[in-house]
């Protein structure tokens, strides 16, 4: 139990303090404590008792006399008895009961602080702290200078202490300022008025440390000096005036001349330095720069050299020192610019500091380079570029593979903080070749040359040419026009020796990366694609080498070159894709090989080569999607159908789509989209297959909704290649999908299948696919058994009344069969659905089924105010708002007369009704991250019908009490003149936002 955080309770608890003394309350700890025979049954009454005694008036008395027991554990209990009281109750006191245990608590602390454990007098210190909190200067005028004075009665002469009881007085110097920034139970002009006093003494506390520091070494005084280095980082963290501590006071000087003298200050030194560097970002040292060279050049001569030794006796406290370093860089970078000597000597630590290092210690570098890099387009950096490319060096150096053991012999989590490592070494590398390509590239490559020339002997490894490669292949995302050291890197690669896996690896990867440039020096792509051979054979280089061999073949000219001998290709790559005669289709590196060879297939000449060929590589996936179908509809087939195998082929057939798409969604003219089917005419006549099959796949009874989303998926891309005349098909197959399992995903390829359609021609199937669906939502709609329970409104919970009165004004209306749908059911099926409507609006109205528009108005209508998440809010008003607008301004086209008529027909009805539910909504009867969508609609009604809406709008806000009590007739008047001085232009969204607040009571300013 922690008995240290318990509530002082209700204040009107009756609780009989006859029951407490002192006698039954270390009697009951000591049963808490020390249960006799370790019976703990009664446990749970004694923790309740002992909650109850804390709670109680006489905890005040009882809790000071349990601090002169001699057991550790009922002096604890006192302590924090204590400390909870003060927090908790404090305030409850008179002055005069507020004086007398202040004053008691002081003189413990002063005479009885041997007598005590260390914990239960941090526990009182932190308890005095609250007081000074709470009673400063009213009851208690000066708590700094009376601490002081508990070890230095002569405050002006410092040689005069009682070193009994400095202990005490850093102890309460540490707490007092860090209880007051961390004091949320008194106000902020309290917490100002506290601190201004405490900080009248501010110099005199670092005029005491300083005192300190100067002490003679030894176990007493180190312990002394470490609380008074704990202390300073307080006081500095309090926000002090730096020019005390930087220019005013010595203690800076006094620390470092006792740390330099005695390491056992170091850990804690090395604290209040972060915190001097590092303060609100660095803010201390803006106005006083001499300052921070004096400092800086006092860390050069002192801790690279404790760093040295600490890394020698393997003290964990080098990391602390490296830290330390890299924060000054990080947020000081402008004031070592400033100073080039200076920074030239920091930068010089900081490398052979690095290079001793650990590879987790030399990450701590990235944010230095990021800081210098961000400097570069604003200043000179120049003299900084060779420290750049000797982090170059060191990353290189720790990216390397460990030399005396291998990589699967370490322990997972090492592994993983490794290779994490080496991907922050690749993101350093980028930002370092933006500022210096060619240096960063040239070295690179001259040390991988050296590497090459003079292995294999006691210098060189095979790590460090890993690492050179590895490092070469990560440069790849920033190298864009520069190839002339291509020649020279695949030459160099040509001469690698073959000595490790992880070496081939990133040979592989490099390769892979460089696929974009690679047709700009095509002499060594065929010895690099016939390389990957061997390595499709080898389990640990397969899935490397089938990604690589996928990276180039995407490239249309590496694909070109490499057609010609697809023949060989295939016959190459045979071994691998084939057992028994049959392709492997369950390995996964398997598909990186056919998607490559379909990407090179692409490019060939004919299109009858294209359609044989693709076929011979797809044909085993295709089949295996029929014979799942089969296996499917038996009862008790011979084999289970494979889920994973159907995926992946469906997967597969989505990025042969994917080989043909180019990408582009311009419209194409008549002749462009003829150029386009007879170029792609051979895929058609693959993915034709494929949809029969697809129809038979979801026609089944039972099919996982991961088929049902890959088939989808694989339509999406299939109609962005494809020619319209199998729309009508998939149109039909994904129809009948949703009707059976409703996902997201389908309606989101049905709204692409009505693009790639001609504009504004009647289909009969996009009418019945509607249809359909819309019967289908309405159904979800109205499903009670996942009903979203009533979201209390964030804002005030008058609204639920509103809401209440506002649900039984629609039920009064002809709007009460529309009632209770939850359009929040499935915010992203909703979502997915007004988006098909919108793709229905945009390209083909026609084919909306008569009746559905109005229909859904209806539903949204009656059902606007219970939206509670913003997805379906989004889809529902932007639903109203882009019908509304783009129907009046497509009302004299001759194909939108009968939609314009239903439209215009269900405002003749229903216009008032909407006004007012936008208007209640907009005034606080939705929440307020709704506020952009509900503007929307109102700006579609004021351009789209002024007339109605202001002729409306007058009459719903002349009505007291709308939309609620906390606005007035003249700010209802004022918002209603905005919003129509608006009209055909776009609505601010603030006019809407101010309403909204003004309406819940949340401001009254002027609208």
């Amino acid at each position: 139990m922690n008995l240290t955080n318990i509530n002082e309770g209700n204040s009107n608890e009756n609780i009989d303090e006859s029951q407490f003394t002192i006698e039954k309350v270390e009697g009951i700890l000591r049963s808490f404590y020390f249960p006799q025979n370790n019976d703990y049954s009664n446990l749970p009454r004694i923790q309740e008792w002992l909650m109850l005694f804390q709670r109680s008036f006489s905890a005040w008395s009882i809790a000071p006399l349990l601090l002169s027991s001699n057991v550790r554990e009922i002096q604890y209990f006192g302590a924090s008895t204590i400390e909870n009281k003060i927090k908790t109750s404090w305030l409850s006191l008179n002055t005069e009961l507020k004086v007398e245990f202040l004053d008691r608590l002081l003189v413990f602390l002063k005479t009885q602080l041997s007598n005590c454990s260390t914990i239960s007098i941090t526990r009182l210190c932190l308890a005095v702290s609250v007081i000074a909190c709470h009673s400063t200067p009213d009851l208690w005028s000066n708590p700094i200078l009376d601490v002081l004075q508990f070890s230095f009665p002569d405050i002006n002469n410092l040689d005069q202490f009682n070193p009994n009881l400095i202990n005490l007085t850093l102890e309460l110097l540490t707490i007092f300022p860090e209880e007051l920034l961390n004091a949320d139970y008194i106000t902020q002009e309290k917490r100002n008025k506290v601190g201004s006093l405490f900080g009248k003494y501010s110099p005199k506390v670092f005029e005491v440390i300083s005192k300190i520091m100067t002490l003679p070494h030894n176990q007493q005084t180190t312990a002394f000096k470490k609380l008074s280095l704990k202390s300073f980082k307080s006081w500095i963290l309090f926000d002090c005036s730096p020019k005390e501590y930087l220019v005013d006071s010595q203690i800076l000087t006094t620390c470092f001349e006792a740390v330099s003298s005695n390491l056992l200050l170091v850990e804690d030194f090395l604290m209040v330095l972060d915190e001097l560097f590092t303060l609100m970002g660095g803010k201390i040292f803006r106005s006083y720069s001499n300052s921070f060279d004096s400092i800086l050049e006092k860390i050069l001569s002192i801790f690279p050299q404790i760093y040295m030794l600490a890394l020698k006796e393997e003290n964990q406290i080098f990391n602390q020192i490296f830290l330390l370093f890299t924060h000054i860089a990080e947020n000081h970078i402008k004031l070592l610019l400033k100073n080039p000597k200076l920074s030239s000597g920091y930068f010089k630590a900081l490398v052979e500091m690095a290079l001793k290092g650990d590879f987790e210690t030399c990450e701590l570098l990235a944010p230095v380079v990021t800081e210098i890099v961000s400097l570069s387009d604003k200043s000179d950096i120049s003299g900084w570029y060779q420290f750049l490319l000797e982090i170059v060096e060191i990353f290189r150096l720790k990216s390397m593979y460990p030399i005396d053991q291998d990589i699967s012999s370490l322990y997972l989590e090492d592994q993983e903080k490794f290779f994490a490592f080496r991907q922050i070494a690749g993101d350093v590398l980028l930002d370092i070749f933006a500022i210096l390509e060619n240096q960063v590239l040239q070295q690179l490559l001259n040390q991988l040359w050296s590497d090459i020339q003079s292995y294999p002997n006691k210098q060189t490894c095979w790590q460090s040419i890993e690492s050179t490669v590895y490092l070469l292949g990560c440069l790849s995302e920033g190298i864009t026009e520069n190839v002339d050291f291509i020649p020279q890197l695949f030459s160099l690669l040509g001469q690698l020796p073959i000595q490790s896996t992880p070496l081939i690896k990133s040979t592989m990867i490099l390769a892979g990366k460089y696929s974009n440039l690679m047709d700009k020096s095509t002499q060594f792509l065929e010895k690099i694609v016939r390389d990957f051979f061997p390595a499709f054979t080898n389990p640990d280089l397969k899935s490397v080498a089938s990604q690589s061999f996928l990276s180039i073949s995407k490239n249309p000219k590496c694909a070109q070159l490499l057609s010609t001998g697809i023949n060989q290709l295939i016959e190459l790559c045979s071994p691998v894709l084939l057992k028994n005669n049959k392709v492997i289709i369950d390995e996964p590196s398997n598909f990186f090989i056919i998607e490559a060879l379909l990407y090179i297939v692409s490019v060939l000449p004919t299109k009858s080569d294209i359609l044989n060929y693709s076929t011979q590589l797809l044909s085993p996936f295709i089949l295996y999607m029929k014979h799942y179908s089969i296996l499917s509809q038996q009862e008790q087939p011979n084999e289970k159908p494979n889920t994973q195998l159907l995926l992946s082929s469906l997967n597969l057939l989505t990025d042969f789509c994917k080989v043909y798409d180019d990408g582009g969604e311009q419209t194409l003219t008549d002749e462009e989209q003829k150029e386009k089917d007879d170029i792609n005419r051979p895929v058609y006549q693959i993915i034709n297959h494929i949809i029969s099959i697809n129809g038979d796949l979801l026609g089944l009874k039972k099919l996982d909704n991961s088929i049902i989303e890959a088939i989808s998926i694989f339509y999406k891309k299939a109609i962005l290649i494809s020619y319209n005349s199998n729309i009508a098909e998939i149109n039909r197959q994904l129809t009948m999908a949703f009707n059976h399992t409703p996902l997201s995903i389908v309606l989101n390829s049905l709204s692409m299948s009505i693009a790639s359609l001609p504009n504004q021609q009647p289909f009969g199937f996009l009418v019945e696919s509607l249809a359909l669906i819309t019967n289908k939502m309405v159904d979800i709609w109205k499903n009670p058994s996942k009903q979203d329970n009533p979201k209390k409104h964030a804002d005030f919970e008058t609204i639920n009344q509103q809401q209440k009165q506002n649900q039984s004004f629609l039920a009064s209306t002809n709007l009460n069969e529309f009632l209770n749908f939850n359009l929040s059911i499935y915010p992203d099926i909703t979502k997915e659905f007004f988006s098909l409507i919108g793709q229905y609006i945009k390209y083909n109205v026609n084919s909306i089924p008569s009746g559905v528009i109005s229909y859904l108005f209806s539903i949204v209508l009656a059902n606007i105010t219970n939206i509670n998440d913003k997805i379906t809010a989004r889809a529902c008003l932007s639903f109203l708002s882009i019908t509304i607008t783009k129907t009046k301004e497509m009302k004299d086209e001759t194909n939108w007369q009968s939609f314009f008529a239903e439209v215009n027909n269900w405002f003749t009805i229903h216009g008032d009704i909407l006004i007012r539910q936008i208007l209640f909504s907009a005034g606080g009867g939705a929440p307020r991250s709704q506020i952009q969508f509900v503007a929307e609609v109102i700006a579609s009604l004021t351009s789209s019908y002024p007339d109605l809406f202001r002729q409306s709008a007058l009459k719903i806000l002349s009505v007291d009490g709308f939309p609620s009590n906390h606005i007035t007739k003249d700010q209802k008047e004022k918002f209603l003149n905005s919003l129509m001085s608006y009209r055909n232009k776009k609505l601010p969204t603030k006019i809407i936002q101010d309403f909204s607040l003004v309406s819940l009571g949340i401001s009254n300013k002027t609208i």
